[in-house]
């Protein structure tokens, strides 16, 4: 399969007349002529921009497309272009909108809706998977070997930069977890966090998925190992901090008053699982797509760890149906170290194990209780032989010294184990947070250099 016979499958049945690349070569120039069938669409390729990242060529393309829809009446010729960007949205890979323009065709004599597109493509080579060995653990595909992900969280949604990407290959990283937030109120309204739209393709809101896809879109170009997690702050629990705010969105009518949530609530789920299989079949042709996070942190109330473990077996069968063989990343219950046994399932293929690892500022003994947790995921990876890789780990700047000595410690330590982790988190809007880089007033960026060197002095170390 090509882009443009991909492309081409997705325009031939939206118009009347069909689809054509770079002409309608049946169309005859008199309106009203014998033959002529309306409306129709005529495409091409513009540019196709071979990415080349400082790790070289990646085979990956970045192809700039131009539809043209022709009809007799402009409000036929706009159905059909609603018609494609929903059929394009589901196309498989990423395709991100870049203008729209319509006019009146004096040659053709037909009102012409003129849309053009960004699309990310490769198909120089299938797409290789991150691996899973019979050890558990992580394989490169390309270099044909065990390796640990170590990277960073892109969290702070919306916040990110192609920069962002570029340096953290630079500086040695191999991996990061990129987010989808969907069903909750996330951090308040003011960060538009929140992508549930149901009845749309995926259930979620296309400005959203446009995002998602420029993120991905990047991880890929520059050669970054890519975690797509999902996040639903109702879903995993929704009674989160004891905020009434959530709580109250989560549970409109106030019938739940544990907190309305997939298990309390399964009716949610079925919108969820759908969610996961169109996430997966749209990037599953993307190289370096690594994994997918079905669920972060869940956290039940009233409900046990079998029932976590029930959902996430739930979870599996929608992802396998659509991939067999991408990894899926679980955790025990809110992501303790001491739960991740939990979340085991002898039956699953090709599944990594998770827990989040911060530093405990106020614990008598910070380090002794790090390495107690990172010993506690290292049996599960030396017992199981499963990979694991904490999903979320950090120290707060606030909570270290002028020498970084917790910062070091824990990387050294998650290294020395030989696990896998990404940190928590590259941007943020705290000053005295987790994140190097922070703004204040959501415009000036600001960078803790001292924090940012620790951090990044583990990506290569042995």
């Amino acid at each position: 399969m090509s882009l443009l016979t991909e492309i081409q499958a997705v325009l031939s049945p939206l118009a009347a007349g069909g689809s054509w690349y770079a002409s309608n070569t049946t169309q005859p120039l008199a309106v009203g002529a014998d033959g002529q069938v309306l409306p129709y669409i005529v495409w091409q390729r513009i540019v196709s921009v071979d990415n080349v990242s400082l790790s070289g060529p990646s085979g990956l393309q970045q192809t700039r497309i131009q539809i043209d829809i022709f009809a007799p009446r402009i409000m036929d010729a706009e159905a059909i272009r609603v018609a494609m960007d929903a059929a394009l949205l589901v196309a498989g890979f990423p395709v991100i909108p870049e203008s729209l323009q319509d006019f009146y065709d004096d040659a053709a004599k037909l009102f012409r809706v003129m849309r053009e597109f960004s699309v990310w493509y490769d198909e120089s080579t299938p797409t290789e998977r991150l691996g899973i060995s019979g050890a558990g653990n992580f394989l490169d595909p390309y270099a044909k070997a065990p390796f640990q992900l170590r990277g960073w969280n892109y969290g702070f949604w919306g916040q990110a930069q192609e920069q962002d990407f570029i340096f953290a290959k630079a500086s040695g990283a191999n991996f990061v977890r990129l987010p989808l937030r969907w069903w909750g109120l996330f951090q308040g309204t003011e960060f538009d966090n929140e992508s549930r739209a149901d009845g749309q393709p995926g259930n979620i809101d296309p400005a959203h998925l446009a995002v998602l896809d420029q993120l991905v879109a990047w991880a890929s170009r520059h050669r970054l190992w890519f975690c797509l997690y999902v996040d639903s702050e109702c879903g995993k629990n929704g009674t989160q901090d004891d905020d009434p705010g959530v709580e109250a969105y989560c549970d409109p009518q106030g019938a739940f008053p544990n907190g309305r949530n997939f298990w309390s609530d399964p009716s949610e789920r079925a919108p969820f699982f759908a969610l996961l299989a169109f996430l997966v079949d749209r990037y599953r042709n993307v190289p370096y797509f690594g994994m997918i996070e079905p669920m972060v942190e869940p956290n039940p109330t009233g409900y046990v760890d079998a029932d976590i473990a029930q959902f996430y077996a739930e979870a599996y069968t929608a992802i396998r149906a659509v991939d067999a063989k991408l990894p899926i990343l679980m955790g025990g219950r809110a992501y303790q170290s001491f739960k991740i046994a939990t979340a085991y399932n002898a039956d699953f293929v090709n599944v990594a194990y998770t827990a989040d690892l911060f530093l405990y500022a106020g614990n008598p003994d910070p380090v002794a209780d790090l390495t107690d947790r990172i010993s506690q995921c290292l049996l599960m990876h030396t017992q199981l032989n499963v990979p694991v890789l904490i999903q979320q780990t950090g120290v707060r700047s606030s909570d270290d010294n002028d020498s970084f000595d917790f910062t070091n410690a824990l990387l050294a330590g998650l290294n020395t184990a030989g696990l896998s982790w990404a940190w928590w988190e590259y941007r943020g809007h705290t000053a005295d947070g987790y994140m190097p880089l922070y703004t204040l007033d959501g415009t000036t960026w600001l960078t803790k250099q001292d924090q940012l060197d620790a951090i990044v002095s583990h990506f290569t170390a042995t």
